[in-house]
């Protein structure tokens, strides 16, 4: 995701909402107008969760007259699918 400044002060942010699965980088920081927008990265590690849903709610708030957004991530955890046979190189005949 971008956060952009288009005003004309600078634009101090921050995200808010990290849960052990799902990280940003950075989480906050500092754009000058008119500069080139900060490319936040979002990070998702599955690994240690069980079946099922998992969302967070995530907060990125800035200094201009008291904005914020609110965005939700959501991550379907699925069962592993069964193969019923073991396919081998005889099958691709």
């Amino acid at each position: 995701m971008t956060i952009q400044n288009s005003g004309d002060s600078v634009l101090s942010w921050i995200i808010e909402g990290n849960e052990e699965w799902v990280s940003f980088s950075p989480t906050s920081g500092e754009i000058i107008p008119s500069s080139v927008p900060t490319i936040v990265e979002l990070k998702i590690d599955p690994d240690g969760l069980d079946i099922g849903e998992y969302t967070v709610t995530t907060i990125i708030s800035g200094n201009y007259d008291n904005y914020s957004q609110e965005t939700q991530i959501s991550l379907p955890i699925l069962p592993a699918p069964i193969l019923d046979r073991i396919l081998t190189s005889e099958d691709d005949r």
